[in-house]
């Protein structure tokens, strides 16, 4: 059995596939295999790739059932292998060449059994590398941290098998981010991320990506307001300008109590990517929510919780409006 096992969801648009197996194939660790799976009808360049590796029997190509779900296709080829670890690779990132060598050193201790690399970003369109604004090492990690956003991609991660089992299958849902809820689920068992410096998995960044076109089918409540006019009137106060300013400070300021990271200079980065506020409207009334891109209403309540226990935000966003 090999070591680790690299599962590589893919779709008719892998142009990049031969250049992210190519990463594999050069690994400075040889025990490995790969899970090449199709999401439906393959393309050209899946049977291109599929080809070019006919002769080494560690790289299999699959087709599942068409999906449109990235959770499912990821799924089905954790089900087809057998290691012990497990490393997910987007069909359009590149691995540094000694990432599973220094993963699977880094799980000789028990306390990390799942480990995250650095990363790096290539802009397709322009051809620019550039590195996190945030290095994930630098921060202080929590499972409050991890439920209020997804932090790292899937190619940036090898986990033992019996911790994915433990927290249960990829989400099967086309909407919201996989990823995110995959690793909220592995931090709720209360596992902590093992970061490992000098190594820097190479990311593509792109229109096209899930990041970019998932829209958020829940909200997350952040203040409760009186009526239907009060919220709109607050919403639109938050949007743009210093309104837009307040609202990130905000929210901001509790991701900053959190990572140890001054409030001004996560909301300047805007690491998260923050949405505008919107209004919203349940069982507990009126109020301004924040649209997550969670795959649960569970998560999104979890977001609103954490959110909602610092008073911080209340008093700012009270005082501003």
């Amino acid at each position: 059995m090999p070591a680790v096992s690299v599962i590589i969801p893919t779709y008719y648009k892998g142009q990049r596939l031969e250049s992210t197996l190519r990463s594999i194939a050069v690994q400075t660790l040889a025990d490995f295999d790969v899970w090449v799976v199709s999401d439906g009808d393959p393309g050209d360049y899946f049977n291109r790739a599929s080809r070019k590796y006919s002769g080494d029997p560690r790289f299999k190509f699959l087709c599942a059932p068409r999906s449109g779900s990235a959770g499912l296709t990821r799924q089905y080829g954790v089900d087809c292998s057998s290691s012990r670890y497990i490393s997910y690779l987007d069909h359009d990132d590149e691995f540094d060449p000694c990432w599973l060598e220094r993963a699977l050193l880094c799980t000789g201790d028990e306390a990390a059994q799942w480990v995250v690399s650095g990363a790096e970003y290539s802009d397709i369109a322009s051809g620019t590398i550039e590195s996190p604004g945030i290095p994930l090492s630098s921060i202080t990690w929590s499972e409050e941290l991890q439920a209020l956003n997804a932090l790292f991609e899937p190619s940036r991660v090898v986990m033992a098998r019996t911790i994915q089992e433990d927290a249960g299958r990829w989400s099967p849902f086309a909407w919201g981010l996989e990823d995110w809820d995959m690793w909220w689920r592995v931090a709720r068992l209360g596992c902590s991320p093992h970061w490992v410096s000098g190594v820097s998995n190479r990311l593509a960044r792109h229109d096209e990506q899930r990041r970019n076109v998932v829209g958020a089918r829940f909200v997350a409540r952040i203040l409760d307001m009186p009526d239907a006019q009060s919220a709109s009137e607050a919403c639109r106060k938050l949007q743009g300008g210093r309104g837009a300013e307040a609202f990130r400070i905000a929210i901001y300021e509790t991701v900053s109590k959190l990572v140890g990271i001054d409030v001004y200079t996560l909301a300047a980065l805007d690491p998260f990517g923050l949405p505008s506020p919107v209004v919203m409207r349940d069982q507990d009334g009126w109020g301004l929510g924040l649209p997550v891109a969670t795959v649960s209403r569970r998560h999104s309540d979890r977001v609103s919780k954490i959110y909602r226990g610092d008073p911080f935000i209340e008093v700012h966003l009270r005082e501003y409006l």
